[in-house]
């Protein structure tokens, strides 16, 4: 006679196997339930706003403003100065 604990152990075998089965008919049609690891899209170029110009930001491969950077070194070096 089967006990409670070998009952569950057949019922999650007959289970598992049964969700693991329609799991491969549906990646066979292309279903996508989650993408764990979704491709980015580029981001569009932002608008900044320096003296009330508005200039667009260059994307190079590190995406870092050289304006930017001018603007913090020179705010660094006015409040050093003070």
């Amino acid at each position: 006679m089967l006990t409670l604990l070998e009952n569950f152990f057949i019922v999650m075998g007959i289970v598992s196997t049964a969700i693991f089965v329609v799991g491969f008919i549906f990646k066979a049609k292309g279903v996508t339930f989650v993408e764990f690891f979704p491709k980015k899209d580029n981001a569009p170029v932002q608008n900044i706003v320096y003296n009330n110009t508005i200039t667009q930001s260059p994307q190079n491969s590190y995406g870092i403003d050289s304006r930017k950077v001018a603007a913090i070194m020179a705010a660094i070096k006015y409040h050093n100065e003070k």
